[in-house]
């Protein structure tokens, strides 16, 4: 006799949900390919690194100053107005929608930094952020990285940052990433301690210890004070309009940072932008990759819109002549597209009409070739 469960054969269920776990065990861990020479000490940071990745499921959210991140205006601008208007720059808010990908549980730490990037080094601490990096050198330990594990290891896109920090689909709502109390998800100790260590000259670098709060929704610490963390976007103004998994502008001066470090009360939208080459003690790096699901989204939305625009290319910059009342003139074909309109990073000099910058999507058109 068989048994059945809701119409379904017990034995089917077991082996459908047996299916289930491996493939999210499939999804959920990224296999290495080591390149030739890698240690074994190496591989078990690396191996640490890749099963503390967390997938996060993609979706739609408001980004920038929503409402619950407003309570601490009146201290941001009694205390940090040098550190830049970190609220303001959070403004407009905008509806995100973000595909699938990978964040790292912790910050960089010295331990995996200095096992890409000096093997042989002894005194690396497991527990501490490895900060007083520059963007260029986390690029040149992306690369390291990547080459070492034959993985796809990058910065975060700012907006996945603050998706995560919010807590992805699980957010509560929290002002600070999980939670409404600051002193819940940073080391209130280190606080007092820097500054002794700052007085007295020391080396401050071994004070930001990991995971000495509690988590956040989606199981990531430190995303709010411990140390800002590197964005892969340039600096820039938000606009508006809705996006898709957006990458910032196309260039600035300065590389996005975010988090805060463990001396400043910042609420998780807050943002602030160094140029790529600055380093600080109160700056590291999280990890993020893009995932298996999101990546063949991505190639078949590409391989959607090379179809298209291969059908319409042909009409870029095609002249057609007309004639009204025997006056000749020629009208040029502008293939459509979409572009940021307004005053974008590049555009240095700019009249407040011409912001916020805003995503925009055309059809194909025609224009004079000339002025009339």
């Amino acid at each position: 006799m068989v048994l059945l469960f809701a119409g379904t054969p017990i034995s089917a269920q077991r082996s459908k949900t047996r299916k289930k776990a491996r493939q999210e065990q499939t999804i959920k861990t990224p296999t290495p390919k080591w390149a030739a020479g890698t240690t074994t000490k190496q591989k078990k940071v690396l191996r640490e690194l890749i099963n503390n990745m967390v997938l996060v499921d993609g979706g739609t959210f408001t980004m920038g100053a929503t409402p619950e991140q407003m309570v601490e205006k009146a201290e941001y601008e009694k205390e940090y107005k040098e550190y830049g208007d970190w609220l303001n720059n959070s403004k407009p808010t905008h509806k995100v929608t973000l595909s699938d990908y990978y964040i790292c549980k912790y910050e960089v730490t010295q331990e995996l930094w200095y096992a890409v990037m000096e093997p042989k080094k002894t005194d690396a601490k497991e527990n501490m952020a490895k900060v007083n990096i520059s963007w260029n050198d986390c690029q040149t330990f992306i690369e390291k990285l990547n080459k070492i594990t034959g993985l796809e290891f990058r910065f975060p896109t700012e907006a996945e940052w603050e998706y995560a920090a919010r807590g992805g689909k699980k957010s509560k709502g929290y002002t600070y990433s999980g939670s409404n109390d600051i002193e819940e998800v940073r080391d209130s100790y280190a606080e007092s301690a820097v500054s002794l260590l700052r007085l007295s000259g020391d080396d401050v670098s071994n004070l930001m210890e990991i995971k000495l709060g509690k988590p956040n929704e989606l199981g990531l610490y430190d995303m709010s004070a411990n140390v800002w963390e590197w964005c892969g976007d340039w600096g820039g103004p938000y606009s508006s309009e809705p996006q898709t998994n957006p990458q910032g502008p196309t260039s600035s001066t300065a590389r996005i940072i975010r988090g805060g470090a463990w001396s400043e009360r910042v609420v998780l939208c807050a943002r602030a932008a160094l140029e790529p080459n600055k380093k600080n003690v109160a700056i590291g790096l999280r990890l993020a990759m893009s995932s298996k699901k999101a990546k063949t989204t991505a190639k078949n939305s590409r391989a959607t819109t090379n179809k298209k625009s291969t059908a319409t290319s042909k009409k870029q910059g095609t002249v057609k002549e007309f004639n009204v009342k025997g006056v000749p003139f020629k009208m040029v074909y502008v293939a459509g597209g979409t572009f940021m309109m307004g005053a974008t990073a590049e555009q240095d000099i700019y009249e407040r009409n011409e912001t916020p910058a805003h995503r925009v999507t055309l059809s194909g058109y025609y224009i004079g070739e000339t002025e009339v």
